[in-house]
Protein backbone atom coordinates (compact mmCIF):
# COMPACT_ATOMS: atom_id res chain seq x y z
CA UNK A 1 0.00 0.00 0.00
CA UNK A 2 1.79 3.23 -0.80
CA UNK A 3 -1.29 6.10 -0.55
CA UNK A 4 -2.94 7.00 3.03
CA UNK A 5 -5.79 8.68 3.88
CA UNK A 6 -6.33 10.75 7.08
CA UNK A 7 -9.05 12.67 8.76
CA UNK A 8 -8.13 16.01 10.39
CA UNK A 9 -9.69 17.50 13.19
CA UNK A 10 -8.69 20.71 15.07
CA UNK A 11 -9.96 24.56 16.18
CA UNK A 12 -12.52 26.36 14.54
CA UNK A 13 -11.61 29.69 15.64
CA UNK A 14 -9.59 30.71 12.60
CA UNK A 15 -9.90 29.96 8.79
CA UNK A 16 -10.37 26.31 9.20
CA UNK A 17 -13.84 24.88 9.15
CA UNK A 18 -13.75 21.42 10.92
CA UNK A 19 -13.36 17.93 9.29
CA UNK A 20 -10.72 17.45 6.24
CA UNK A 21 -9.54 14.66 4.77
CA UNK A 22 -5.88 14.52 2.87
CA UNK A 23 -4.03 12.09 1.31
CA UNK A 24 -0.09 10.53 1.66
CA UNK A 25 1.65 9.25 -0.95
CA UNK A 26 4.23 7.38 0.86
CA UNK A 27 6.17 6.67 -2.81
CA UNK A 28 6.51 10.73 -3.80
CA UNK A 29 6.53 11.35 0.33
CA UNK A 30 4.20 14.06 -0.53
CA UNK A 31 0.40 15.03 1.15
CA UNK A 32 -2.41 15.97 -1.04
CA UNK A 33 -4.12 19.33 0.16
CA UNK A 34 -6.73 19.01 2.61
CA UNK A 35 -10.22 18.87 1.29
CA UNK A 36 -13.45 20.06 3.70
CA UNK A 37 -15.82 17.03 4.12
CA UNK A 38 -17.69 17.97 7.03
CA UNK A 39 -18.13 21.55 8.70
CA UNK A 40 -18.60 21.34 12.16
CA UNK A 41 -17.66 23.45 15.49
CA UNK A 42 -14.10 22.32 17.20
CA UNK A 43 -13.61 18.71 16.31
CA UNK A 44 -10.80 18.69 18.23
CA UNK A 45 -10.36 14.66 18.94
CA UNK A 46 -12.40 11.89 17.56
CA UNK A 47 -12.66 8.11 17.27
CA UNK A 48 -13.45 5.52 14.44
CA UNK A 49 -16.02 2.10 14.96
CA UNK A 50 -16.49 0.61 11.62
CA UNK A 51 -17.98 3.51 9.00
CA UNK A 52 -18.97 5.62 12.27
CA UNK A 53 -16.56 8.72 13.26
CA UNK A 54 -17.45 10.21 17.24
CA UNK A 55 -16.31 13.68 16.85
CA UNK A 56 -16.75 15.83 19.73
CA UNK A 57 -17.51 19.74 19.81
CA UNK A 58 -14.91 20.94 22.39
CA UNK A 59 -17.03 23.99 23.73
CA UNK A 60 -19.15 24.44 27.32
CA UNK A 61 -21.25 22.53 27.16
CA UNK A 62 -19.72 19.73 25.02
CA UNK A 63 -21.08 17.79 22.27
CA UNK A 64 -20.31 14.09 20.18
CA UNK A 65 -21.50 14.41 16.76
CA UNK A 66 -21.67 10.73 15.19
CA UNK A 67 -20.91 10.64 11.14
CA UNK A 68 -21.60 8.36 8.88
CA UNK A 69 -18.32 8.00 6.37
CA UNK A 70 -19.88 5.43 4.83
CA UNK A 71 -22.99 8.27 3.56
CA UNK A 72 -20.98 11.54 2.61
CA UNK A 73 -20.05 11.82 6.09
CA UNK A 74 -23.84 12.25 7.10
CA UNK A 75 -24.24 13.57 10.54
CA UNK A 76 -26.33 11.01 12.25
CA UNK A 77 -26.90 12.53 15.52
CA UNK A 78 -25.77 14.94 17.96
CA UNK A 79 -25.99 14.27 22.04
CA UNK A 80 -24.15 16.23 25.12
CA UNK A 81 -21.13 14.99 26.33
CA UNK A 82 -22.37 15.41 30.03
CA UNK A 83 -19.70 18.29 30.78
CA UNK A 84 -17.79 21.32 29.27
CA UNK A 85 -14.44 21.03 26.62
CA UNK A 86 -14.54 17.02 26.05
CA UNK A 87 -11.38 15.99 24.65
CA UNK A 88 -11.03 12.28 24.67
CA UNK A 89 -12.77 9.58 23.49
CA UNK A 90 -12.55 5.95 24.22
CA UNK A 91 -14.39 3.33 22.50
CA UNK A 92 -15.82 -0.12 24.54
CA UNK A 93 -17.01 -2.09 21.33
CA UNK A 94 -17.83 -5.54 22.37
CA UNK A 95 -19.72 -4.06 25.69
CA UNK A 96 -21.15 -1.59 23.97
CA UNK A 97 -20.16 1.76 25.38
CA UNK A 98 -18.49 5.14 24.76
CA UNK A 99 -16.47 7.26 27.16
CA UNK A 100 -16.34 10.79 27.03
CA UNK A 101 -13.00 12.76 28.77
CA UNK A 102 -14.92 16.38 30.18
CA UNK A 103 -11.93 18.63 30.52
CA UNK A 104 -13.70 21.48 31.80
CA UNK A 105 -16.18 20.36 33.64
CA UNK A 106 -13.92 17.85 35.68
CA UNK A 107 -16.10 14.69 34.60
CA UNK A 108 -16.26 11.57 32.64
CA UNK A 109 -19.68 10.39 31.08
CA UNK A 110 -20.18 6.75 29.51
CA UNK A 111 -22.31 5.94 27.07
CA UNK A 112 -24.96 3.41 26.21
CA UNK A 113 -24.42 2.47 22.57
CA UNK A 114 -27.49 0.68 20.80
CA UNK A 115 -27.03 -1.88 17.99
CA UNK A 116 -25.91 0.54 15.30
CA UNK A 117 -23.22 2.12 17.38
CA UNK A 118 -25.10 5.18 18.37
CA UNK A 119 -24.70 6.54 21.81
CA UNK A 120 -27.98 6.66 23.73
CA UNK A 121 -29.51 9.30 25.98
CA UNK A 122 -28.81 9.68 29.85
CA UNK A 123 -25.40 8.59 30.26
CA UNK A 124 -23.44 7.58 33.31
CA UNK A 125 -21.58 10.72 34.53
CA UNK A 126 -18.79 10.56 37.13
CA UNK A 127 -17.86 13.95 38.56
CA UNK A 128 -14.54 14.59 39.78
CA UNK A 129 -13.76 17.28 42.61
CA UNK A 130 -10.91 19.25 43.91
CA UNK A 131 -7.61 20.17 42.81
CA UNK A 132 -3.64 20.17 42.96
CA UNK A 133 -0.74 22.72 42.72
CA UNK A 134 -0.03 24.79 39.45
CA UNK A 135 -2.39 26.98 38.43
CA UNK A 136 -3.31 24.81 35.71
CA UNK A 137 -4.81 22.56 38.19
CA UNK A 138 -6.85 24.86 39.95
CA UNK A 139 -9.97 22.29 39.70
CA UNK A 140 -10.51 18.87 38.42
CA UNK A 141 -9.20 18.06 34.67
CA UNK A 142 -9.94 14.75 33.07
CA UNK A 143 -8.37 14.37 30.23
CA UNK A 144 -8.04 10.88 29.14
CA UNK A 145 -10.44 7.91 29.29
CA UNK A 146 -9.54 3.90 28.93
CA UNK A 147 -11.60 0.75 29.09
CA UNK A 148 -9.71 -1.99 30.42
CA UNK A 149 -9.60 -4.99 33.04
CA UNK A 150 -7.46 -4.38 36.40
CA UNK A 151 -4.80 -7.05 37.37
CA UNK A 152 -7.73 -9.30 38.61
CA UNK A 153 -9.44 -9.27 35.18
CA UNK A 154 -12.45 -6.89 36.18
CA UNK A 155 -13.31 -5.21 33.34
CA UNK A 156 -14.06 -1.23 33.92
CA UNK A 157 -12.37 2.34 32.77
CA UNK A 158 -9.72 4.47 34.03
CA UNK A 159 -9.66 8.48 34.16
CA UNK A 160 -6.69 10.45 34.39
CA UNK A 161 -7.50 13.77 35.75
CA UNK A 162 -4.81 16.27 35.12
CA UNK A 163 -6.08 18.32 37.83
CA UNK A 164 -5.81 15.92 40.16
CA UNK A 165 -2.57 14.49 39.88
CA UNK A 166 -4.90 11.05 39.80
CA UNK A 167 -5.48 8.18 37.96
CA UNK A 168 -9.29 6.95 38.99
CA UNK A 169 -10.72 3.57 38.52
CA UNK A 170 -14.22 2.84 38.02
CA UNK A 171 -15.17 -0.76 37.52
CA UNK A 172 -17.83 -1.71 35.25
CA UNK A 173 -21.30 -3.32 37.05
CA UNK A 174 -23.83 -4.32 35.16
CA UNK A 175 -25.83 -2.36 32.25
CA UNK A 176 -24.87 1.05 32.30
CA UNK A 177 -24.01 1.21 36.08
CA UNK A 178 -20.45 1.61 37.21
CA UNK A 179 -18.90 1.31 40.95
CA UNK A 180 -17.48 3.83 43.05
CA UNK A 181 -14.59 5.37 41.58
CA UNK A 182 -10.90 3.88 43.12
CA UNK A 183 -7.76 5.67 43.58
CA UNK A 184 -5.05 3.64 41.65
CA UNK A 185 -2.30 5.99 41.39
CA UNK A 186 -1.20 9.39 43.12
CA UNK A 187 1.01 11.79 41.00
CA UNK A 188 3.47 13.99 41.95
CA UNK A 189 1.95 16.84 42.92
CA UNK A 190 2.56 19.04 39.75
CA UNK A 191 2.81 16.08 37.01
CA UNK A 192 -0.72 16.95 35.55
CA UNK A 193 -0.72 13.06 33.96
CA UNK A 194 -2.41 13.17 30.56
CA UNK A 195 -2.34 10.30 28.43
CA UNK A 196 -1.39 6.75 28.78
CA UNK A 197 -0.29 3.76 26.93
CA UNK A 198 -0.48 -0.09 28.10
CA UNK A 199 2.06 -2.33 26.29
CA UNK A 200 0.20 -4.94 24.01
CA UNK A 201 2.08 -7.82 25.50
CA UNK A 202 2.92 -7.37 29.08
CA UNK A 203 -0.08 -5.11 30.39
CA UNK A 204 3.15 -2.42 31.59
CA UNK A 205 1.84 1.05 31.55
CA UNK A 206 3.32 3.74 30.15
CA UNK A 207 2.35 7.53 31.61
CA UNK A 208 3.16 10.74 30.30
CA UNK A 209 2.54 13.34 32.38
CA UNK A 210 2.02 17.02 30.42
CA UNK A 211 3.20 19.26 32.66
CA UNK A 212 6.80 18.08 34.38
CA UNK A 213 7.34 16.22 30.59
CA UNK A 214 8.15 12.87 31.92
CA UNK A 215 7.47 9.17 31.14
CA UNK A 216 6.16 6.89 34.43
CA UNK A 217 6.60 3.37 33.62
CA UNK A 218 4.07 1.72 35.72
CA UNK A 219 3.36 -1.90 37.14
CA UNK A 220 0.01 -2.68 37.94
CA UNK A 221 0.30 -4.76 41.79
CA UNK A 222 -2.76 -7.21 42.73
CA UNK A 223 -4.48 -5.12 44.78
CA UNK A 224 -5.21 -3.05 41.62
CA UNK A 225 -2.65 -0.23 42.59
CA UNK A 226 -0.20 1.41 40.29
CA UNK A 227 3.64 0.72 41.10
CA UNK A 228 6.31 2.96 40.23
CA UNK A 229 8.88 0.90 37.97
CA UNK A 230 11.05 3.76 36.20
CA UNK A 231 10.81 7.88 36.11
CA UNK A 232 12.34 9.35 32.96
CA UNK A 233 11.92 12.76 31.47
CA UNK A 234 10.78 13.41 27.63
CA UNK A 235 13.48 16.17 27.46
CA UNK A 236 17.29 17.02 26.88
CA UNK A 237 19.18 17.26 30.26
CA UNK A 238 20.62 20.63 28.58
CA UNK A 239 17.16 22.30 28.15
CA UNK A 240 15.73 24.70 30.15
CA UNK A 241 13.11 26.58 28.44
CA UNK A 242 8.73 26.06 28.83
CA UNK A 243 7.21 22.68 27.64
CA UNK A 244 4.17 20.22 28.07
CA UNK A 245 4.38 17.08 26.97
CA UNK A 246 0.88 16.05 24.73
CA UNK A 247 0.49 12.64 23.40
CA UNK A 248 2.03 9.17 23.60
CA UNK A 249 2.01 6.20 21.73
CA UNK A 250 3.38 2.63 21.54
CA UNK A 251 4.24 0.68 18.24
CA UNK A 252 2.54 -1.67 17.56
CA UNK A 253 5.13 -4.63 18.26
CA UNK A 254 5.47 -3.00 22.05
CA UNK A 255 9.47 -2.49 21.11
CA UNK A 256 9.29 1.39 21.23
CA UNK A 257 7.15 4.57 22.20
CA UNK A 258 6.99 7.94 21.26
CA UNK A 259 6.02 10.88 23.02
CA UNK A 260 5.82 14.33 21.93
CA UNK A 261 7.26 18.12 23.61
CA UNK A 262 5.50 21.27 22.88
CA UNK A 263 7.51 23.78 23.67
CA UNK A 264 10.95 21.80 23.43
CA UNK A 265 9.21 20.85 19.41
CA UNK A 266 10.00 17.82 19.35
CA UNK A 267 9.27 13.66 19.29
CA UNK A 268 11.09 11.59 22.23
CA UNK A 269 11.48 7.86 21.36
CA UNK A 270 12.38 5.19 23.94
CA UNK A 271 13.13 1.69 23.35
CA UNK A 272 11.61 -0.64 25.48
CA UNK A 273 13.46 -3.19 27.65
CA UNK A 274 12.40 -6.96 28.40
CA UNK A 275 11.78 -5.71 32.01
CA UNK A 276 9.43 -3.14 30.65
CA UNK A 277 11.59 -0.25 31.75
CA UNK A 278 12.78 2.31 29.09
CA UNK A 279 15.76 4.21 27.87
CA UNK A 280 15.36 7.38 25.50
CA UNK A 281 17.12 7.02 22.56
CA UNK A 282 16.66 9.97 20.47
CA UNK A 283 14.62 13.50 20.99
CA UNK A 284 14.20 14.53 17.21
CA UNK A 285 12.66 18.16 16.14
CA UNK A 286 9.00 17.60 15.09
CA UNK A 287 9.18 19.86 11.95
CA UNK A 288 6.78 22.36 13.10
CA UNK A 289 5.64 24.23 16.15
CA UNK A 290 3.43 22.62 19.08
CA UNK A 291 3.17 18.51 18.19
CA UNK A 292 0.00 18.17 20.06
CA UNK A 293 -0.84 15.05 18.08
CA UNK A 294 0.52 12.31 16.01
CA UNK A 295 -0.42 8.90 13.89
CA UNK A 296 1.95 5.56 13.76
CA UNK A 297 1.62 3.75 10.29
CA UNK A 298 3.20 0.01 11.34
CA UNK A 299 2.60 -1.04 7.83
CA UNK A 300 4.55 1.93 6.20
CA UNK A 301 7.15 2.86 9.29
CA UNK A 302 6.14 6.48 9.42
CA UNK A 303 5.10 8.20 12.28
CA UNK A 304 2.79 11.28 11.04
CA UNK A 305 2.50 14.57 13.38
CA UNK A 306 0.31 17.68 13.44
CA UNK A 307 1.87 21.23 14.52
CA UNK A 308 -1.64 22.99 16.30
CA UNK A 309 0.59 26.35 16.03
CA UNK A 310 2.50 26.29 13.12
CA UNK A 311 -0.59 25.24 10.83
CA UNK A 312 1.06 21.86 10.03
CA UNK A 313 1.96 18.30 9.40
CA UNK A 314 4.75 16.10 8.60
CA UNK A 315 5.77 12.97 7.75
CA UNK A 316 8.45 10.63 9.45
CA UNK A 317 10.41 7.58 8.66
CA UNK A 318 10.64 4.79 11.34
CA UNK A 319 13.95 2.95 11.31
CA UNK A 320 13.95 -0.83 12.29
CA UNK A 321 15.58 0.41 15.51
CA UNK A 322 12.96 2.88 16.55
CA UNK A 323 14.43 6.29 15.78
CA UNK A 324 12.73 8.74 13.06
CA UNK A 325 14.57 10.63 9.98
CA UNK A 326 12.38 13.08 8.64
CA UNK A 327 10.96 13.04 5.02
CA UNK A 328 9.95 15.77 2.64
CA UNK A 329 6.28 15.11 3.04
CA UNK A 330 4.56 18.74 4.66
CA UNK A 331 1.53 20.12 4.16
CA UNK A 332 -0.57 23.38 5.62
CA UNK A 333 -3.59 22.86 8.08
CA UNK A 334 -5.03 25.17 10.14
CA UNK A 335 -4.49 24.24 13.82
CA UNK A 336 -4.77 20.51 13.34
CA UNK A 337 -5.47 18.89 17.06
CA UNK A 338 -5.96 15.41 15.64
CA UNK A 339 -4.81 12.95 12.79
CA UNK A 340 -5.94 9.48 12.30
CA UNK A 341 -6.06 7.17 9.13
CA UNK A 342 -9.55 7.04 7.44
CA UNK A 343 -9.42 3.80 6.42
Amino acid sequence: MSEYSFILGGYTDGPTEGIYRLNYDLLSETFSAPQLICATHNPSIALKNGSLWYVVEEADPGKIHVFDAANNWLLLMSIDSGGASPCHLALDKAAGFLAVANYMGGSLSIFALDAKGLPQPAPCTLQHYGRSITARQEAPHVHYVAFAENKAGQPGLFAVDLGLDQVMWYPHLQGNHWGQGELVYQAEAGDGPRHFAIHPHNGTIYLLNELSSSLVVIQPGADGKWCVQQRISTLPTHFKGDNIAAHICISHDGQFIYTSNRGHQSIAVFTVNTDGSVACIQIEPCGGVWPRYFALLPEAARLVVAHEHSNSLAAFAIAADGPLQATQALATVIKPTFVGLAD
